[in-house]
């Protein structure tokens, strides 16, 4: 049982490592920011495997079914941005395949499950970017095999995971129904802002609005009095729950925004994390302070790495969750959901932010 294999190699149960490659459309992606709180089967190729245009077509062929199941399906290879390019539309590939030429990353992969380099290995993991099952090539196909796992029962991973609640704080009666709507009032004139669209080969964030992310209108409290305000009264209300809880001793406000998610809209957020560019890095919790609840319908947060569930604090009540969790703000169906939102960044690089307070434990 204590072999040591076990102790020495990566396997079922342990996480998939993180990683950062430029895609076949020229911008560097992280690893766990692409995945979505879905299952996910990541076929790492090496250069000459011969037999990669046909796994990666059949893994193509199998995407509306794997869709279906809430499977998606990553690629790394071994050819740099052009020659991933080429073989991505050719071979009308609708899954991104990243580009890593030099093997940075696909080697360490292969070497850290006990794999020859020179082979493909195929992970199928769950929610969580955790390794349910390793195949290795075979006479079948990897796309044969990892469909019929996930058609065949429960999704890989331990139970106890896709049963589970996500790690997040829940403060009720934070704001009272007057600063609520005072909030709501401030929202009129709000605009839409961009979403981190990867990074050019500078290491440069691309921010644009893009629809098929997040679909928002947002109004930053400009007003000096209104944040410093929500500064003082914030600290004093989620600052020694996250001490408590959490033991976040120290965090300096990020800036405040109110939110409005509307149903004639069909506003969403879809799956992302809040720390995965250049200019989040220091961001440690996000939280989600909801200013109407029970005036529309829709509407919940959800961390699909730990489950289905919905989170929706009452009116006045925020949840606060690290800024590493993939989230969710599911569409609103009716009505408008307005929400304050704000990071909970690291005091010794908040920049900023750090003008809107800094909490510490006394």
């Amino acid at each position: 049982m204590f072999s040591e294999d076990v102790q020495s190699f990566l396997g079922p149960g342990d996480r998939a490592p993180n990683f950062v490659l430029p895609a076949a459309d020229g911008l560097l992606w992280v690893f766990y920011e692409r995945v979505r709180g879905f299952r996910n089967i990541l076929l790492v190729c090496p250069a000459g495997w011969r037999e990669a245009e046909g796994e990666l077509t059949a893994l193509a062929d199998a995407w509306p079914r794997l869709q279906e199941l809430g499977v998606d399906v990553f690629a790394l290879f071994d050819g740099g941005v052009e020659e991933t390019a080429r073989l991505s539309e050719g071979l009308s590939l609708p899954f991104l395949v990243f580009a890593d030429p030099e093997g940075r990353f696909r080697v360490p992969y292969a070497k850290g499950f006990g794999r020859d380099p020179s082979r493909p290995v195929c992970l199928l993991l769950d929610e969580n970017q955790r390794v349910g099952t390793v195949l290795d090539a075979a006479e079948e196909s990897f796309a044969a095999r990892a469909l019929a796992a996930f058609a065949s029962g429960p999704p890989a991973g331990p139970a106890e995971l896709r049963a589970g609640t996500a790690p997040v704080l829940i403060v009720p009666d934070v704001l009272d129904s007057g600063a609520c709507a005072s909030l709501i009032a401030l929202w009129h004139g709000s605009h839409e802002e961009g979403v981190a669209q990867g990074r050019d080969m500078d290491g440069q964030d691309v921010v644009k609005v893009d629809y098929a992310y997040k679909k928002r209108r947002d109004h930053q409290v400009e007003d000096p009095r209104a944040a410093a305000w929500l500064g003082r009264v914030l600290s004093r209300r989620v600052g020694p729950e996250l001490a408590k809880a959490f033991h976040l001793d120290r965090f300096a406000f990020d800036r405040f925004v109110v939110t409005c998610y509307d149903a004639e809209r069909g506003d969403y957020f879809r799956p992302h994390r809040d720390n995965t560019t250049e200019g989040t890095q220091d961001r440690i919790y996000a939280m989600t302070l909801n200013l109407n609840t029970g005036d529309y319908t829709g509407g919940g947060l959800r961390f699909p790495e730990y489950g289905p569930q919905l989170y929706a604090p009452p009116a006045g009540g925020a949840i606060l969750f690290s800024c590493s969790l993939i989230h969710e703000a599911t569409p609103v169906t009716e009505g408008q959901r307005f929400t304050l939102l704000t990071f909970l960044r690291d005091p010794e690089g908040a920049g900023d932010g750090g003008k809107l307070g800094v909490w510490g434990k006394r």
